[in-house]
């Protein structure tokens, strides 16, 4: 089978790495698996680029329409690798590279899915709404102007309308990692369109227990206790939540003069972080990160506007217990009091109250460690993930032949 894998990136955030393992899996079942991007930052030749060309002076631009003045995206239909295509998958079509204008076109000409990683298919403008309900009935004055994709001027509910009538002539098939976003769906400007649950998966073999990595790789004695934080930005990145996590670790350091963190995917050049901070670089060496996971004794994962995060099944993959908030779909990865905990709502409070709970409890963090791993080997496998997206490519190929 050919597949094209539409996205932002070939190797940067979420989206990005989900398409890539996916990719990459499907190519090892001997499929032609290959990622079509705006941004490319690996060398890996099955990762291609299209040009984008972005028009100077676009009046919709100027009213504050996000992605109107992008011309390259209406060539895509032509473009070799999707004209020889079985199938396409998108992802993310925020980001710079895509204009929506551009979507029916593409879709009706080859079999469709659309894997949603946040909800800026069904908002007017933003990724994530977090408690606006706007987006339900037509967007328009914005209350979060400051959310990304920002504009220069409010055009929400021009470009809610704009995407209502673009999804009514695209033939296209969903896919949401989580109920949570599953059930946004209902009501939603995709309401009509028909809807898969695959959750994200990862490669159990590459992130696994590690037994001999320990504490002193970061030169800490073997009585410390280190809690770790990993997310793109580290902790100014404000979706996952760090200012929480700094306003905890002065309580969490009184309360635990043994304890350390480790903040991973932060800027190596940020001097403002408490002294008992370790930095880590991200890296796209996955046996690196599956190591940084092994070191640590727990997660720390405040994320407040999510979907599946890969963070959190690496990690439960690793058998690293994890204490996160109940954003997303991330209460449907963590089974709480089981492989984690889940804090009773999003506050500085909760988070410490949970995590003094698994910083106390050695026994506790390894038990919950083991479940961890054992939840993901019956659940979240990359191998589970890849066969449930080849079945559904075959089931929407079939159904368009039908048609």
């Amino acid at each position: 089978m050919n597949i094209v894998h539409l996205n932002t990136h070939d190797w940067y955030g979420g989206a990005s790495i989900v398409a890539y393992r996916l990719a990459q899996k499907q190519r090892v079942l001997k499929h032609d698996s290959k990622i079509l991007c705006g941004y490319k930052v690996t060398n890996n030749s099955n990762c291609l680029t299209f040009p984008i060309e972005r028009a100077d002076d676009d009046e919709k631009t100027k009213q504050g329409w996000v992605y109107a003045n992008l011309r390259g995206s209406k060539s895509l239909p032509y473009h070799h690798l999707i004209a020889n295509a079985d199938i396409l998958n998108l992802h993310n079509l925020h980001g710079g590279y895509f204009n929506y204008e551009h979507l029916p076109r593409l879709v009706n000409s080859v079999p469709t899915i659309w894997t949603l990683h946040d909800m800026q298919g069904l908002t007017g403008r933003c990724a994530h709404s977090f408690a606006c309900n706007r987006w339900e009935s037509g967007c328009g004055q914005c209350p979060h102007p400051e959310y990304y994709p920002t504009s220069i001027a409010d055009a929400s509910a021009e470009m809610w309308h704009n995407k209502k009538e673009i999804y009514e002539n695209s033939k296209i098939n969903l896919v949401c990692p989580s109920k949570w976003l599953k059930k946004k769906i209902d009501g939603s400007l995709l309401a009509e369109k028909e809807v898969s649950l695959i959750y994200n998966g990862v490669d159990e073999k590459k992130y696994r227990p590690m037994p001999d990595v320990s504490l002193e790789m970061h030169g800490l004695a073997s009585t410390s206790i280190l809690v770790g934080f990993l997310a793109h930005g580290g902790v100014k990145n404000p979706y996952k939540g760090g200012q929480y996590l700094l306003d905890a670790v002065q309580s969490l350091s009184e309360l635990f003069p043994e304890i350390s963190f480790l903040e991973i995917g932060g800027d190596p050049r940020d001097n403002e972080l408490p002294e008992n901070f370790i930095k880590a670089t991200y890296t796209k060496d996955e046996n690196s990160i599956a190591k940084l996971y092994n070191s640590i004794d727990l997660l720390i994962y405040p994320s407040i506007a999510d979907n599946c995060p890969l963070v959190v099944l690496e990690a439960m993959s690793c058998g690293t217990p994890i204490v996160a908030f109940p954003a997303g779909g991330i209460p449907e990865l963590i089974e709480h009091n089981r492989t984690g905990f889940i804090t009773e709502e999003i506050s500085t409070t909760s988070l410490i109250r949970a995590c003094s709970s698994l910083i106390k409890s050695k026994q506790l963090r390894k038990q919950f460690g083991q479940e961890s791993r054992n939840r993901v080997l019956r659940s979240f496998t990359l191998d589970q993930q890849t066969e449930k997206y080849l079945n559904l490519y075959n089931q929407v190929s079939e159904d368009r032949k039908e048609c």
